[in-house]
C-alpha cells in the first residue's frame, strides 16, 4: 500500500480481514435491532413501510429477537472470547510467574473479563430458551406476542410484556459485550487514524455502499 512518495506502508491482509469480520458482526445487530424496533430492516425502508401490516411488524419484531441473540453470540465466539481469553491468560501468567503459584491459583476459578464475557453467552443461553419455550408452551405467561380478535372479527397481534423486557436486556447485554471488546482493544486493534480508515470511517462507508446495494 503506497504513502508518499519513497514510502511504503504496511498492509496486513489478516488484520484486514478481522476487521471486516468485526464490522459484518457489528453490521447484523444493528439491523436485527432496529428490525426489533420498527418490523423492518434499515434498508428498503420506504417501500417496506408502504406494504408492512401492523400485524407482519409485530411478527417481525419478535423473529428479530432471535437474530439479535444470535448476532451478540457472534460477537462473543467469533470476535470477542479468543482475544479476551488470551489477554486473561497473559495477565494471569504475569501475576502467577511459578509453576506453584498457578497450581495454587487456577486460571478457571479467576474473576476476569473472560469471566464476564461468559457469563453474558449463558444469559443469551437463556434468553434464546425463553424464546423456544414461549413456542413450545400453550400458556400466554411466557409469551413474547398475543393475538386477539377485534369487534371485527379480524385477528390482531400485540407485543407483550415479555417481549419489551427481553429487548431492553439484550440492549444492556449489548452494551457490556461490546465494552469488554473495547477494553480489550477488539474493535480498534491496529487501526491508526494516520495511517488508515478509522473503525468508525469504516463502519461509515460500508453502511453507505450497503444502502446502495
Amino acid at each position: 500500500m503506497e504513502g508518499s512518495v519513497g514510502e511504503v506502508k504496511n498492509f496486513n491482509p489478516n488484520k484486514r480481514i478481522a476487521d471486516e469480520l468485526v464490522l459484518d458482526i457489528l453490521l447484523k445487530h444493528r439491523n436485527a435491532v432496529y428490525k426489533a424496533h420498527f418490523g423492518r430492516k434499515p434498508s428498503d425502508e420506504q417501500v417496506e413501510k408502504q406494504i408492512l401490516t401492523d400485524n407482519q411488524r409485530i411478527l417481525n419484531q419478535v423473529a428479530a429477537i432471535r437474530d439479535v441473540i444470535s448476532s451478540q453470540e457472534m460477537m462473543i465466539d467469533i470476535v470477542a472470547r479468543p482475544t479476551i481469553e488470551e489477554n486473561c491468560l497473559a495477565r494471569w501468567r504475569k501475576k502467577y510467574k511459578t509453576e506453584k503459584e498457578q497450581r495454587e491459583n487456577p486460571f478457571e476459578k479467576e474473576d476476569n473479563d473472560l469471566t464476564e464475557l461468559m457469563e453474558w453467552r449463558e444469559f443469551l443461553g437463556l434468553c434464546m430458551g425463553a424464546l423456544k419455550k414461549a413456542d413450545l408452551t400453550p400458556s400466554l405467561d411466557d409469551d413474547f406476542k398475543i393475538t386477539k380478535t377485534n369487534p371485527k372479527g379480524e385477528e390482531e397481534h400485540h407485543l407483550t410484556k415479555n417481549f419489551y423486557e427481553i429487548r431492553t436486556d439484550l440492549a444492556e447485554s449489548y452494551n457490556s459485550i461490546y465494552r469488554l471488546m473495547i477494553r480489550n482493544k477488539i474493535v480498534t486493534s491496529g487501526l491508526e487514524e494516520d495511517e488508515e480508515l478509522t473503525y468508525k470511517e469504516q463502519e461509515e462507508l460500508f453502511i453507505e455502499r450497503f444502502r446502495e446495494a
